[in-house]
């Protein structure tokens, strides 16, 4: 059922997209079909992952709060990476600057 879903969404994008003629809209609708694919690709993850039963209520709301902790660890994550690329020392040492003082 949920691959009937997906391929009607993406008929209906489609079909949009080739509809839309200002460049803007465009992209808004490129932006908005990404995040929607990104959706649905991890929540069929956990859904995978933890063999939830879509037909149970109890799993329906297990896999809500599951979906709910992996975006939040993954945008945690994402902080801390950020964090340390921030704290990186990114400008040249002084063995590069006489590297290329002694190459001319």
């Amino acid at each position: 059922m949920a691959n009937w879903i997906l391929i009607i969404l993406l008929v209906i994008i489609v079909f949009l997209f080739l509809k839309i003629k200002e460049t803007r809209h465009r992209i808004g609708l490129v932006v908005l079909s990404l995040i929607l694919i990104f959706l649905a690709v991890t929540a069929f993850h956990i859904y995978t992952t933890n063999k939830l039963n879509l037909q149970s209520y109890d799993d329906i709301i297990k896999g809500g709060k599951l979906y709910i902790k992996w975006l939040g660890t993954l945008f945690s994550n994402l902080k801390q990476i950020t964090g340390m690329a921030t704290k990186m020392n990114w400008g040249l040492n002084n063995t590069a600057v006489q590297n290329l003082s002694a190459t001319k």
